[in-house]
Protein backbone atom coordinates (compact mmCIF):
# COMPACT_ATOMS: atom_id res chain seq x y z
CA UNK A 1 0.00 0.00 0.00
CA UNK A 2 1.30 3.54 -0.97
CA UNK A 3 0.18 6.86 -0.18
CA UNK A 4 -0.08 9.15 -2.86
CA UNK A 5 -1.89 12.24 -1.54
CA UNK A 6 -1.64 13.68 1.97
CA UNK A 7 -4.06 16.49 3.52
CA UNK A 8 -2.72 17.77 6.88
CA UNK A 9 -5.18 19.21 9.40
CA UNK A 10 -3.77 21.17 12.70
CA UNK A 11 -5.83 20.90 15.31
CA UNK A 12 -3.54 23.76 17.51
CA UNK A 13 -6.59 26.55 18.50
CA UNK A 14 -8.08 23.07 19.93
CA UNK A 15 -5.29 20.86 21.44
CA UNK A 16 -1.94 20.08 19.94
CA UNK A 17 -3.05 17.52 17.62
CA UNK A 18 -2.73 16.90 14.15
CA UNK A 19 -4.78 14.89 11.59
CA UNK A 20 -3.27 13.21 8.45
CA UNK A 21 -5.07 12.30 5.64
CA UNK A 22 -3.72 9.82 2.90
CA UNK A 23 -5.06 8.88 -0.52
CA UNK A 24 -4.13 5.19 -0.62
CA UNK A 25 -3.02 2.72 -3.52
CA UNK A 26 -3.03 -0.78 -3.23
CA UNK A 27 -0.23 -2.12 -4.99
CA UNK A 28 -1.56 -4.43 -7.38
CA UNK A 29 -2.55 -4.02 -10.83
CA UNK A 30 -5.98 -3.28 -10.01
CA UNK A 31 -6.65 0.71 -9.46
CA UNK A 32 -8.66 0.43 -5.87
CA UNK A 33 -8.20 3.25 -3.85
CA UNK A 34 -8.38 4.20 -0.11
CA UNK A 35 -8.33 6.42 3.25
CA UNK A 36 -6.04 6.24 5.65
CA UNK A 37 -6.23 9.22 8.63
CA UNK A 38 -3.74 9.50 11.62
CA UNK A 39 -3.99 11.58 14.52
CA UNK A 40 -0.91 12.69 15.82
CA UNK A 41 0.08 14.57 18.65
CA UNK A 42 2.39 17.29 17.76
CA UNK A 43 6.00 17.29 17.32
CA UNK A 44 5.57 13.63 17.79
CA UNK A 45 6.37 10.21 15.32
CA UNK A 46 4.36 7.70 17.07
CA UNK A 47 0.76 7.70 16.07
CA UNK A 48 -2.10 7.75 18.66
CA UNK A 49 -5.08 6.67 16.38
CA UNK A 50 -5.26 5.39 13.09
CA UNK A 51 -8.18 4.04 10.40
CA UNK A 52 -7.45 2.63 7.18
CA UNK A 53 -10.13 1.85 4.27
CA UNK A 54 -8.61 0.20 1.53
CA UNK A 55 -11.23 0.14 -0.81
CA UNK A 56 -13.13 3.11 -0.92
CA UNK A 57 -13.42 3.39 -4.81
CA UNK A 58 -11.49 2.95 -7.95
CA UNK A 59 -12.46 6.49 -9.01
CA UNK A 60 -9.23 8.57 -7.29
CA UNK A 61 -11.07 12.19 -8.13
CA UNK A 62 -13.87 10.74 -6.06
CA UNK A 63 -11.51 9.42 -3.18
CA UNK A 64 -9.96 12.72 -3.53
CA UNK A 65 -12.47 14.53 -2.75
CA UNK A 66 -13.90 12.37 -0.17
CA UNK A 67 -10.20 12.86 1.44
CA UNK A 68 -10.74 17.26 1.45
CA UNK A 69 -14.33 16.24 2.24
CA UNK A 70 -13.16 14.60 5.91
CA UNK A 71 -10.26 16.87 6.46
CA UNK A 72 -12.57 19.84 6.23
CA UNK A 73 -15.02 18.46 8.81
CA UNK A 74 -12.54 17.23 11.07
CA UNK A 75 -12.36 13.34 10.57
CA UNK A 76 -11.34 11.77 13.37
CA UNK A 77 -9.39 8.05 12.76
CA UNK A 78 -12.45 6.52 15.35
CA UNK A 79 -15.26 8.10 13.35
CA UNK A 80 -14.26 7.64 10.14
CA UNK A 81 -15.53 3.74 9.49
CA UNK A 82 -19.45 5.63 9.92
CA UNK A 83 -18.69 8.55 8.25
CA UNK A 84 -17.16 6.87 4.88
CA UNK A 85 -20.22 4.16 5.71
CA UNK A 86 -22.30 7.50 4.93
CA UNK A 87 -20.97 8.70 2.20
CA UNK A 88 -20.68 6.01 0.30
Amino acid sequence: MSEVLKVAKNLARVSDVLLEYYLVEPQKSVSEYGVKIVKKKKGEAENIEEYTQEYVSDDVKKVTQIIRKLAKNTVTPISARYVLEDLL
